[in-house]
């Protein structure tokens, strides 16, 4: 299973510990989300810096196709390859 780890709070005026972790969690900017793999050692991470920081679990099913990526859903870039647009004149 995964999780999708989002930084909601600043780490502003936090403890220096507490700024590393949401770091090594990949967590640069505010409203960052990045995935990890659910171990024990990212739930001891995400614990440290629960107020911080939102979790949600994610539960697709990835094959050896997709090379661990989750499958994106490209209807909008089909539908403007189809009008002939370019993004610019999409707007």
């Amino acid at each position: 299973m995964k999780i999708a780890v989002t930084l909601i709070r600043s780490t502003i005026k936090r403890v220096e510990k507490q700024k590393r972790i949401a770091v090594a969690l990949g967590l640069h900017k505010m409203h960052q989300t990045r995935v990890h793999n659910d171990t024990p050692a990212i739930r001891g991470m995400i614990y440290k810096v629960r107020h911080l920081v939102e979790v949600k679990e994610i539960d697709w099913e990835l094959d050896n196709s997709t090379n661990g990526v989750p499958p994106l859903d490209v209807t909008a870039i089909s539908d403007r390859h189809k009008n002939n647009e370019t993004p610019s004149e999409q707007e």
